[in-house]
């Protein structure tokens, strides 16, 4: 009876949330793979060919592979619906574009409960604010929120300057061309700017013909992650770890964690030796914390960056 009962509970939530999901407008996509592989060669997605020829080149090229598929799965937001379904398979994602309906999300504090896919993201992030929810979630956010206050970026202003100016030369080099791919130079100074504010480290992610270890891995990391979401057959860790992309990813996440254990070290070594009473009384970061202080630095440069850029254009 009560293997009935838990079944009985857990099919009627299923069917109620797929018709909930099923009222919103859905992007049209294949009975198997959903929009998955399908947006990704227009006006024929849905037939075997593609699929297979998907398949093949993501093998072949993930890097390549996850551009396009970036690009495929933007487009149904940005010329779609203000809100839409997008179905990895058999899971659904809604998709929002729209600035009232991002304000009521991200600016609830309640329901903070993290989707399944973010476990991919444990190994490199851990356990910090972008991945945790409930009792840790709240004091990491209560800790990590001053640190973006203008009172203590105003103190990185040098900063900002100069590696502004390093990306405006760089963008210089390009005078004359049809087209420029901006956004790796507005993440190489994206990444130089928030290391260098967060962490105290000048990585020279600018610096385009000398790039650091440390450098290629925080810029394709997340590219690992999300090939991976988009892949159920990685799905497991075990399989995921023996597959060629889950040891790149890890040698990637060690990359990055020796360089950010350094810091670290290297932090608490300054202050043992300073013996700042006041300081003492703060709250230290772990690994999780910085990382999470990087990945929403590092967005936001990105994103104001892109935007103190497109702006003159629209004028």
């Amino acid at each position: 009876i009560i293997v009935v009962i838990t079944i009985s509970k857990h099919l009627a939530n299923f069917i109620e949330f797929r018709t909930k999901i099923y009222k919103l407008p859905q992007l049209k996509g294949h009975m198997v793979f959903g929009n998955m592989l399908c947006t990704l060669v227009p006006p024929n997605p849905c037939s075997l060919q593609v699929v297979l020829a998907v398949f093949v080149s993501m093998l072949r090229d993930q890097t390549t592979f996850n551009a396009e598929l970036l690009e495929s799965v933007g487009r149904p937001v940005t010329e779609g619906p203000p809100m839409s379904v997008w179905w990895l398979a058999s899971f659904p994602i809604i998709q929002i574009h729209h600035p009232e309906h991002l304000e009521v999300i991200l600016g609830n504090v309640k329901y903070i409960e993290k989707s399944w896919f973010y476990t991919f993201l444990q190994p490199w992030l851990g356990t910090g604010l972008i991945t945790s929810e409930g009792s840790k979630w709240r004091p990491h956010r209560k800790m990590l929120t001053p640190t973006f206050h203008f009172k203590i970026l105003e103190n990185f202003i040098e900063v900002f300057t100069r590696n502004s100016e390093t990306l405006v030369k760089n963008l210089k080099s390009n005078i004359g061309a049809e087209n420029v791919d901006i956004f790796p130079y507005i993440s190489s100074c994206a990444l130089d700017i928030i290391c260098e504010s967060s962490m105290g480290v000048k990585i020279n992610a600018q610096d385009q013909e000398n790039k650091s270890d440390y450098v290629e891995a925080e810029s394709n990391v997340d590219a690992f992650v999300f090939s991976r979401m988009m892949s159920p057959w990685l799905f497991p860790d075990f399989l995921y770890n023996l597959s060629p992309a889950g040891k790149r990813f890890k040698k990637h996440v060690n990359t990055i964690q020796t360089v950010t254990d350094n810091v670290i070290r290297d932090r608490r070594r300054l202050f043992n030796e300073k013996n700042d009473l006041v300081q003492q009384r703060r709250p230290t970061p772990d690994l999780s914390d910085l990382a999470n202080i990087y990945i929403q630095g590092n967005d936001n440069c990105k994103r104001n960056l892109s935007r103190g850029l497109i702006s003159p254009v629209d004028k």
